[in-house]
């Protein structure tokens, strides 16, 4: 019998991993850590062309900046490698703290932040995130937000927010409808809480990454558009051909619709940085 759809290859869909982490990894059940001399030879076994890189030096340490700037030094050794800025919110209010953050950000050559609000780090509070967020959003730069513990001994970018921390998170949402938040690595149990969809619905600004196997990223992608969804592995916490698979052979997805979520959307969003 002949296929009715021809499947993509691999190569077709052009893969730009949202999630990649580097350096040392809290969590003895990971193989392997990812470094310069293995990074690209695990992406290009699993067909990856590009990737955001995340350290955990940069998570892990405050004030950050040292950790930002290690991992800015780490990607400038290849072009297919992109640094995710961290960030947790400046304890003083007002503006100058915050724009200078995101100016030393953007003067460095990073283009996408990754905002720590899991375990350990900030809450998603409106009222302690609202400086930041408003220049990142003057930006337009799109925000990975990570509710992952930030426990020096137990750090990962996996965490799955629960129904208060979503509740948090409409307020913050609401407030920046031009910035681009991505639920990044949001997987857990049986994945995300079950009003992340619902609030996704609510807030176009708002997306969802594919390490939240089952049911959510397809129904966002199905119901809300392939644009809301962004492909990312959490290597190597994950086995990438997991991530790969789940877009590459899912039923209902145009090529141009899993191209996008593959790549498209995240190189679409970096491309309008200011």
């Amino acid at each position: 019998m002949e296929a009715k759809t021809r499947m993509p290859s691999i190569r077709e869909l052009d893969p730009f991993d949202t999630c990649v982490v580097v350096g040392r990894l809290a969590d003895r059940s990971v193989p392997v850590n990812l470094t310069r001399d293995n990074i690209l030879a695990m992406m290009d076994r699993h067909g990856i062309q590009e990737a955001l890189v995340t350290s955990n030096f940069a998570r892990l340490h405050r004030t950050h900046r040292r950790g930002n700037l290690w991992t800015v030094e780490f990607c400038a050794a290849s072009p297919r490698l992109h640094p995710a800025w961290v960030f947790e919110p400046p304890a003083r209010p007002g503006s100058d703290a915050a724009r200078a953050a995101v100016d030393e950000m953007r003067e460095r050559g990073a283009k996408v932040a990754r905002l720590l609000m899991g375990p350990g780090a900030a809450a998603p509070l409106l009222w302690w995130w609202k400086d930041l967020l408003e220049q990142l959003q003057r930006r337009r730069v799109p925000c990975l937000v990570d509710f992952g513990s930030c426990d020096y001994f137990h750090g990962s970018t996996c965490g799955a927010p629960g129904d208060a921390q979503v509740h948090q998170l409409r307020e913050i949402v609401l407030a920046f409808p031009d910035l681009q938040m991505i639920l990044s690595h949001a997987s857990g149990g049986l994945g995300v809480a079950n009003s992340a969809l619902p609030l996704m619905y609510r807030c176009p600004n708002l997306h969802l990454d594919v390490t939240s196997v089952l049911d959510y990223w397809r129904r966002a992608a199905h119901d809300l558009g392939p644009t809301r969804v962004f492909f990312a592995t959490g290597a190597p916490y994950y086995d990438p051909a997991t991530f790969i698979s789940n877009v590459q052979y899912e039923p209902g997805l145009s090529l141009e619709a899993k191209k996008m979520i593959m790549g498209g959307n995240i190189r679409l969003l970096m491309e309008q940085v200011l």
